[in-house]
């Protein structure tokens, strides 16, 4: 797991619409389009900050979570990282 992240935003520009984030990636031509808790997720990695603080955010803000949705948390910011959008 990833001990800290933070958006790379050289590439990329974003921005939130009614609860939806869109995301465009310049660098790769990707675009993308994310809603739910990924407002949350998205606004947290704008700041260098620990996975676990946005598992915690996320548990906090959704009770009804559970140890599935979180692992595609986990799994959403590994894609983040392998797309070369999030910086350790």
């Amino acid at each position: 797991m990833m001990l800290g992240v933070v958006l790379d935003e050289t590439n990329l520009s974003s921005e939130i619409f009614d609860g939806e984030v869109v995301a465009v990636n310049f660098a790769t031509g990707k675009y993308y389009g994310m809603k739910g808790s990924a407002q949350l997720i998205w606004e947290m990695l704008r700041k260098p900050v620990d996975p676990t603080m946005i598992e915690t955010a996320l548990r906090t803000g959704y009770p009804d979570l559970d140890d599935d949705d979180i692992a595609s948390v986990r799994g959403f910011l590994d894609l983040l990282a392998e797309e070369g959008i999030l910086l350790p």
